[in-house]
């Protein structure tokens, strides 16, 4: 990884101190021995509070974001094939999803059941509650009560 001093005029960011260039192995049988993908990284960071480790890192923990939140909100919560377009409907829904989620989780740590702790177990715990009608508009990909158009 090459690291480097950068100003924010140079990156086209505010507030940008360094960036870095990181290259990655492909292993990819297809692909020539010698592949490399180029990653290139950019944070307000300063070069003597944030090394190159601390870079890597971060890039490494990437898809832990992705993983435990985005996965929930895009496979179970159904949030990238929601309809909602005006910008107050559509904060207001990813909060509530997002506070469904928070609960779940919490829901999750407390089954005796580890087959039950998913976020699927919970929506369906929920709903044997007598919660449908509020969790299914949490969920809902366009809810029912939103006038066409």
């Amino acid at each position: 990884m090459a690291r480097f001093a950068l100003s924010p005029e140079q990156a086209g960011f505010p507030f940008a101190q360094q960036g870095a260039k990181l290259q990655q192995a492909i292993d990819d049988p297809s692909k020539p021995a010698a592949s490399f993908k180029e990653f290139f990284l950019i944070t307000t960071h300063a070069p003597l509070c944030y090394d190159a480790g601390a870079l890597l890192d971060d890039k490494r923990g990437y898809w832990g974001i992705e993983n435990r939140l985005h996965q929930r909100l895009d496979v179970i919560g159904l949030e990238d094939k929601s309809r909602i377009r005006t910008l107050n409907s559509a904060w207001n829904l990813a909060m509530f999803r997002r506070l469904s989620i928070s609960f779940a989780i919490h829901w999750m740590h407390h089954q005796p059941d580890a087959r039950q702790a998913t976020l699927s177990g919970f929506y369906d715990a929920m709903k044997a509650d007598r919660a449908r009608r509020a969790f299914h508009l949490l969920t809902a990909v366009r809810p029912s009560w939103l006038p066409d158009g």
